[in-house]
């Protein structure tokens, strides 16, 4: 995050803590994480083409598809 040279992405990127609420969820997760990690793949492709709302929706679908349940 602070390679992009975005201090409000890297503010919210600290803010969430996303190290932590992902040892948790992985911790607690019941879903194949192999499969999980994987979806990432979409994400970073669309970021990697200059694409944000490609990115974001990546994103969104990512968290709402491996939520827990």
């Amino acid at each position: 995050m602070t390679a992009s040279g975005n201090r409000v992405l890297l503010d919210l990127w600290e803010t969430l803590d996303v190290k932590f609420r992902t040892i948790v969820n992985v911790l607690r997760q019941t879903q194949d994480l192999t499969r999980i990690a994987e979806s990432h793949v979409t994400i970073v492709d669309a970021i990697d083409s200059g694409d944000p709302a490609a990115a974001r929706q990546a994103a969104e679908g990512h968290v709402l598809a491996n939520r827990p349940a």
